[in-house]
């Protein structure tokens, strides 16, 4: 049997429509309370699909500092912290950081993705950002006198409840006091001090910010007592970053912390397709990490960055050669010797510590990464306890809470994962890890791009069997591959717009020219104008064929339409010739011919999907200013139409009403709404803000052209704009408007 699209758009199989997943759910049992699930369910409607998470980040002012003072700057190298001063501040693109928090999983610490699973390691940590990832745990006590600590590390103490609430100092007080910089005569003492004081800098504004993005935790200020000695603060920027990722991966929560640059960069490097090009005009310096060389101008005409909905598709319909599993091999050795001095630790399967965050780090789960052919990995639980902890839980001695976590990490050397085979480029379909992955994993997020996927995939197993009696079969699979391939074309360009279905009573005009025919008849007078206005709209519109059977039945609304059917009417729409030329058994060519804009779209390169040379369904249309005949001032008959007049000088969609029988309005797409109203006997009004009446009105048609007339119970009353007294112009006592400006001190 073979599967069928439903009215709603999912591909359906014989006996089930698509499933949200995953087929066996006993690894990912947090889904329920995923915020992918609520992007399911919600069905690709906003404000759900559209929303982006907020990162609390605080690089933008550390980086308007001017570099510390030399001696500041070596400490701070000594302790492991020059890669951050190497950082160039990179905006953060929220849509990238949401679309991959919908991926991840906090049960296996990974993102779930069609090629596999990923996740960012020991590694990319080390190389990216050049922090050391070997040495002491990040851990000790909350419960110490702040005050003392300060005064003793810092020489200056935060005053409590305006610089420093709790063990938490302000990051605005650091960068006060703390910029690195020297006075003459300083002693090796103040040198130190400044150094620590830039250090928390670091800590709390770009490698572990917390959830409020303004204060930074004093704990970490007991462990820098002595520069020397190295703890593995790269491990504990890994933990605070999956800590977050955890948190922000369930339903409603749009706040996080962490160190969202490293995801970005790590992103950046591993998936190319929506990377953004450098243009090379700044080379990185040798001794900088690798996150160093994104300091450069880019160059993205053919990508939608900062488009969630772009993001969450490429996901869904990511391509084997669209990822790159080890993007360091051929740079790896011409970084600096501290982006790769903790190679031996990079695959330990261990905790990961950062006083109250406790992760687990799962190298087996991710063996591509580090070049080695992946396996069943064996079962997990990274959401058991003592996960989820935070700064909330209490002032503790971290250190002896998580006392057996800090044994496995001080073992870390006996816990390398063994690895196998080296890695094949691409696995055959019943190896046996990948059938265990199809079964666990959660392959899609939208609705859309499962469907899209999973279509094209049956298509082509279609288009491949070798078997000659189901010829027409064979051919309907090539054409049903070409006709996905399109749609991921369009997905992949823009993100995925719904119809938008008419349901009101259309009339289109077929030329720009014939509005003015309509425009130019405001100044005739009642009858008259009306008898002109019903002898240009029979000589130069259509009724369109949707909406036909409704104005002769006067029924003044259109029933629902299917989606297919309303398709089917649009001779324009891109899907119509493909869809229409997929039945198997006939040879005669389809009936529907392809228009001009659709082929020649159909047919550029992928690559130029979205620059400023391509367009979707509206063909671009050069702006024109239309004016009405009349002079300053007039008085035009009792029956006349109605205008809403766009107004630029305020913001949003303001609109002045010229009374009479209609209004004529833009309303997007270049579509024109007359809308009948009872005829007041009155006489309009022409001027706004001091200009004449054919000054003042100007349509600007964006779209194919449509001009929309409605009954009166769609009008929608329309406040009236308050003009400044200078603005508003003389008018007789007996124009018959109370709310005139005429009557209200004008000149």
């Amino acid at each position: 049997m073979i599967s069928f699209v439903c009215s709603k758009g999912y591909i359906m199989e014989p006996e089930a429509v698509i499933q949200e997943g995953p087929i066996d759910g006993s690894l990912l049992g947090y889904q329920q309370q995923h915020r992918s699930h609520a992007i399911w369910n919600n069905n690709g409607e906003p404000p759900i699909d559209c929303k982006t998470v907020v990162v609390r980040r605080n690089e933008a002012n550390l980086k308007r500092l001017h570099p510390p003072a030399p001696p500041v700057a070596e400490l701070v190298r000594q302790a492991g912290f020059g890669g951050l001063m190497d950082i160039p501040f990179i905006s953060l693109d929220l849509a990238l950081i949401t679309a991959l928090l919908e991926r991840w999983r906090p049960e296996t610490h990974s993102f779930h993705l069609g090629s596999g699973e990923w996740t960012v390691t020991l590694q990319d940590v080390e190389v990216i950002l050049g922090i050391p990832v070997d040495g002491l745990p990040v851990v000790g006590s909350t419960e110490q006198d702040w005050d003392k600590l300060c005064e003793e590390l810092l020489g200056v103490i935060p005053e409590a409840k305006v610089s420093r609430t709790g063990g938490k100092v302000k990051l605005s007080w650091l960068r006060a006091n703390f910029k690195g910089h020297l006075e003459a005569g300083y002693s090796e003492e103040q040198v130190r001090q400044q150094a620590r004081g830039y250090i928390l800098l670091l800590i709390g504004g770009m490698l572990i910010p917390d959830g409020s993005g303004g204060s930074v935790h004093l704990c970490y200020l007991s462990l820098l007592r002595d520069l020397t000695i190295r703890h593995s603060w790269g491990s504990a920027c890994l933990a605070g970053l999956y800590h977050f990722l955890c948190h922000g991966s369930k339903t409603n929560n749009n706040d996080v912390g962490g160190c969202f640059i490293l995801l970005q960069l790590w992103a950046w490097e591993r998936f190319p397709y929506f990377a953004p090009g450098r243009l090379g005009k700044r080379a990185r310096p040798l001794d900088a990490p690798l996150g160093a060389r994104w300091n450069d101008a880019f160059h993205t005409p053919d990508m939608a960055t900062h488009v969630l909905g772009a993001y969450r598709h490429f996901f869904d319909l990511q391509r084997p050669d669209e990822v790159v599993w080890r993007p360091y091999d051929e740079i790896i050795e011409n970084l600096p010797l501290n982006c790769r001095a903790g190679r031996a630790i990079w695959m330990a399967k261990v905790p990961l510590l950062c006083f109250p965050y406790v992760e687990n780090h799962m190298p087996d789960r991710v063996m591509r990464q580090f070049g080695y052919r992946q396996t069943i990995p064996d079962d997990c639980n990274c959401r058991a306890k003592p996960h989820g902890m935070n700064f909330k839980s209490g002032t503790k001695d971290y250190a002896v809470v998580h006392a057996n976590s800090v044994a496995l990490w001080n073992d870390r050397l006996n816990y390398i994962v063994l690895h196998g085979d080296v890695d094949i480029d691409v696995y055959p379909a019943d190896d046996p890890y990948v059938v265990w992955y199809r079964k666990i994993t959660l392959r899609y997020i939208s609705r859309l791009g499962a469907a899209a996927d999973i279509a094209m995939g049956f298509f082509e197993r279609l288009r491949t069997m070798d078997v000659s009696d189901i010829e027409a079969l064979r051919k309907m699979g090539e054409q049903g591959v070409e006709c996905m391939r399109y749609l991921e074309k369009w997905l992949r360009k823009k993100p995925p717009i719904q119809p938008n279905l008419v349901h009101i009573e259309e009339v289109h005009v077929e030329e720009d020219e014939n509005l003015e025919n309509e425009w130019a008849q405001v100044g005739e007078q009642g009858g008259q104008q009306e008898e002109q206005q019903q002898q240009q709209q029979q000589e130069d519109v259509h009724v369109d064929p949707l909406q036909e059977d409704d104005i002769a039945g006067g029924s003044g609304s259109i029933p629902p339409a299917s989606f297919e059917s309303h398709l089917q009417a649009l001779e324009s729409f891109p899907f119509s010739p493909l869809l229409d030329s997929m039945n198997p058994t006939s040879n005669e060519p389809s009936s529907q011919s392809q228009s001009t804009f659709d082929g020649s779209w159909f047919e550029s390169p992928v690559a130029n999907v979205g620059g400023a040379e391509t367009s979707f369904l509206d063909p671009p249309l050069v702006k024109k200013r239309k004016r009405l005949d009349g002079d300053r001032g007039i008085h035009v008959g009792d029956q006349v139409p109605q205008f809403r007049v766009d107004t630029p000088t305020f913001e949003g969609h303001c609109s002045e009403d010229v009374q009479g029988k209609g209004m004529v309005a833009g309303e997007g797409s270049g579509v024109l709404t007359q809308l009948d109203t009872q005829a007041v006997p009155s006489q309009a009004h022409a001027g706004l803000d001091g200009q004449p009446l054919e000054e003042a009105m100007e349509v600007e048609p964006q779209g194919d052209g449509v001009v929309t007339q409605v009954g009166s119970e769609a009008l929608q009353p329309t406040p009236p704009i308050a003009l400044r007294k200078g603005q508003r112009d003389t008018h007789p006592p007996d124009c018959g408007r109370p709310s005139c400006g005429g009557h209200i001190g004008g000149k």
